[in-house]
């Protein structure tokens, strides 16, 4: 029988569909999980300078929203969960906003620290 990891949750948010595509292929490149991304995401995050960028609170219906239509499932710790909550709140954000901004902060690292198959297409 499967052991159930009670410090584990999961979780549903929205991100862009461009995000959702680079995670989906540095997932595969670092052969790693999803889960697993995010977890070090939220730890490199928490690790660095907490700072949610304004542009990501930017609401909708209002000039340079950003949409994010791609829903993102997945697990997180019950910690890392708490600790994005409360920079979230603390900067008038939402757990979505920061999960966002994690997301983000760690793909573009992994991206500078290693580019290989990695193409940018413009429309």
């Amino acid at each position: 029988m499967a052991k159930i990891n009670k410090n584990i949750v999961p979780f549903s948010s929205y991100i862009t569909q461009e995000l959702k595509n680079i995670i989906d292929f540095l997932t595969e490149r670092e052969e790693i999980t999803k889960v697993v991304f995010i977890k070090k995401a939220i730890r490199h995050f928490l690790t660095g300078n907490k700072i949610i960028d304004g542009r990501i609170m930017i609401q909708r219906g209002e000039p340079n929203y950003i949409s994010r239509n791609a829903l993102l499932t997945s697990y997180i710790n019950v910690e890392q969960k708490k600790e994005l909550e409360d920079i979230a709140w603390s900067q008038g954000a939402t757990f979505s906003e920061a999960l966002y901004q994690a997301l983000l902060e760690y793909s573009m690292k992994m991206i500078t620290i290693n580019d290989t198959g990695f193409q940018i297409r413009r429309k």
